[in-house]
């Protein structure tokens, strides 16, 4: 369920000149800037292709909503956004979005860009545009003063294949830094879950086990309110803090995100202040036959709790999830948060790596492997 999963084998052996395969002159491959009008038609064309590249499922989708929760913020710029126009029909046949953010490392902070969630359509796969556009994103950024991105990857899987061909083409070093060994999974309701992805018997028994939710234990966890956001965006301080790497979320921004619909925080309190949260997003589990709503844990601050503490945290927000609709919840297993609490929590260990690479544009002295750091998808 990652952006490498998500992009399509557009190799230099794909982009063989052939009798079926057309001209420059049928695409056209551009910036643009994403504005609210335009979050349907780029979710359904995310959503198409998505689904059609993974016939058991278990990819995910977005409807309009969703993609304002990614790319809607009125306080991030719009402008690292390409698309691929077929000229003849006058349609949107690929996209390549990114987010702009500041990176911090070694007591500095970088203008960073995370690209992801490339799609083309079926119907306009093997052009090679998902390299076309990948080298116009690099363009944008670069006329834009990046100084670095980071990109995220399966092992072995067609697009970490197209990114090098990107950076072959551009002349840049595509570095691993780091591999993210596994995700985290939560079914809540596994009878909507198994509709959108194809799971083994025994996996399907092990998830209807292991459903039920314990009642709340804590007074010290409960849902985030208003009033809540500047006390948790200074703890986001602790994640520069106790990593090599560490993505810096913008105030306002920050604020913006926690009270979208679709977003599930959960608060733990000591002696009134608040000392640790999760944060989901809402998206889709999807496949041919369904789309279920399920949340992705995107945002984990534990490092001030204990293991119970953050097991009662998880508990809470699989409360919340249930009341929010969702099937289940996921998380990249991150290095800057524990895992056994989750587990305890139940959560399951689902073996789907990540690449973690980096694209230095600026000739900074960042670390060729990294142990610590904080990243995340939205």
């Amino acid at each position: 369920m990652s952006d490498g999963e998500q992009m399509r084998d557009e190799t230099a052996a794909s982009e063989q000149p052939s009798a079926e395969v057309p001209s420059d002159s049928e695409y056209r491959i551009e910036p643009f800037s994403l504005t609210p009008e335009r979050f349907s038609d780029v979710s359904e064309l995310i959503s198409t292709a998505f689904i059609e590249d993974n016939p058991n499922g278990g990819t995910i989708a977005f409807d309009a909503t969703q993609i304002n929760l990614l790319f809607g913020s009125p306080y991030l710029p719009r402008d690292l956004f390409v698309r691929a126009v077929h000229i003849p029909s006058g349609e949107t046949v690929g996209f390549l979005g990114g987010l702009t953010r500041q990176l911090a490392y070694a007591g500095r902070t970088y203008r960073c860009g995370v690209p992801g969630f490339l799609a083309v359509h079926w119907k306009h796969q093997r052009r090679g545009l998902a390299v076309k556009m990948g080298l116009e994103l690099l363009n944008v950024s670069k006329a834009l003063d990046f100084d670095v991105a980071i990109a995220f990857f399966e092992p072995g899987a067609h697009g970490i294949t197209m990114a090098r061909s990107v950076a072959r083409k551009a002349g840049l070093t595509m570095r691993e830094i780091a591999r993210i060994p596994r995700f985290l999974v939560r079914v809540i309701d596994p009878d909507r879950a198994v509709q959108a992805a194809k799971v083994k018997f025994y996996e399907e028994w092990v998830f209807r086990a292991l459903k039920r939710i314990p009642k709340r234990r804590s007074e010290s966890v409960r849902p985030f309110v208003s009033d809540d956001i500047e006390a948790l965006f200074a703890l986001m301080g602790d994640h520069v803090k106790h990593n090599q790497l560490a993505l810096v979320r913008d105030r306002d921004d920050f604020g913006w995100f926690l009270e979208q619909p679709g977003i599930q925080c959960v608060v733990h309190e000591r002696d009134g202040a608040i000392d640790g949260f999760i944060v989901a997003w809402t998206m889709d589990l999807a496949g041919p036959k369904a789309r279920v709503p399920f949340g992705w844990i995107d945002l984990v601050h534990t490092y001030r709790l204990d293991s119970r503490a953050t097991r009662d945290l998880c508990h809470e927000l699989c409360r919340g999830g249930v009341a929010m609709g969702w099937a289940g919840l996921q998380s990249p297993k991150m290095p800057y948060f524990a895992e056994l609490p989750f587990y305890r929590a139940r959560f399951l260990p689902f073996p789907k790596p990540l690449i973690v690479t980096l694209f230095d544009f600026c000739g900074a002295d960042f670390p060729q492997t990294v142990e610590r750091y904080y990243l995340d998808f939205r």
